[in-house]
């Protein structure tokens, strides 16, 4: 009765980690794959302005990182319908006539998720920022990696960190946590049953 006591709590407990492991082991959908250290996700991250200032964005998510008044994040915004690219580029000189107080530079065509994209730094005293732009076929999406940690802003690797953004990364399963529980789960029965023999 004693050893059942210890065994059937254990066997509970094994059952709930396995029941939390296959819940908690898909990851899939839009995402930055390269964050830098220390970001964590935010499913209500929203920027002070859009890049398409007229337009609200259908979704909006990113990551965020914090260390006492200093501050950064990587933001990712999603529109229901392609962007051309006369309308990027119309809404980064928008941006320039409206919000003189920070430098803007050209806008340069890059290649991020197989596809052509645009994007270009905007630069103050004591920020940095580097926005992405691109364009699918019935969608559009922003990301905007805005830094004020000095240590993060390094061009070639805020540029990396954008192009890292994946529109269907694939899915991210961790199949040998719930087969590790279930093999130790499979092991306690086993033993409960020689020990009722």
């Amino acid at each position: 009765m004693r050893e059942r006591n210890i065994v059937l709590p254990a066997a509970s407990a094994l059952l709930t980690l396995l029941s939390l492991a296959c819940t908690t082991s898909t990851v899939e959908g839009p995402r930055v794959t390269d964050l830098p250290p220390g970001y964590g996700f935010s499913s209500q991250l929203s920027g002070a302005r859009n890049v398409f200032l007229h337009e609200r964005p259908d979704d909006e998510f990113g990551w965020m990182k914090a260390r006492g008044e200093i501050h950064g994040s990587i933001e990712v915004n999603r529109w229901g319908r392609a962007m051309s690219e006369a309308e990027i580029r119309a809404a980064r000189d928008e941006h320039v006539e409206r919000y003189g107080y920070a430098r803007y530079d050209e806008v340069r065509k890059t290649r991020i998720d197989g596809r052509d994209a645009w994007s270009w730094f905007v630069r103050q005293e004591s920020s940095r920022e580097c926005v992405a732009v691109i364009p699918y076929e019935d969608e559009t999406f922003v990301v905007e990696y805005d830094s004020r940690f000095r240590d993060e802003q390094d061009d070639a690797r805020m540029r990396e960190v954008v192009a890292s953004f994946r529109r269907r990364p694939g899915r991210v399963g961790k199949v040998l946590v719930p087969i590790g529980f279930a093999a130790l789960f499979a092991g306690l029965v086993v033993a409960v049953r020689r020990m009722r023999s």
